[in-house]
């Protein structure tokens, strides 16, 4: 369904509330990124903002567009460092 292959408690804990210092989205393996942030973004609006996605390159066209758009974006390999920055700027 719509989310991929994110374990359902995962979206209870985000339904029910739970907070999330950073989300991180692999685009394609084993969800599709655009999709679960777009459901993310439906269900808890605010936690749009915590999310940084990875990628291996987009297959699609589609998905491509949507990596060049986003903010937070890591290629693999992902340098630690560097995530790891991202992920402080989030926190602040």
């Amino acid at each position: 369904g719509p989310g991929g292959n994110v374990h359902p408690f995962v979206w209870d804990m985000v339904a029910d509330g739970e907070t999330f210092d950073a989300i991180l989205l692999d685009v394609e393996m084993p969800m599709n990124g655009r999709v679960t942030f777009e459901k993310i973004q439906r269900l808890r609006p605010e936690l749009a903002d915590r999310v940084i996605v990875v990628t291996g390159g987009p297959r699609s066209a589609e998905l491509r567009r949507w990596v060049e758009a986003f903010p937070r974006v890591f290629d693999k390999p992902v340098d630690a460092r560097s995530l790891l920055a991202a992920i402080d700027v989030i926190l602040r």
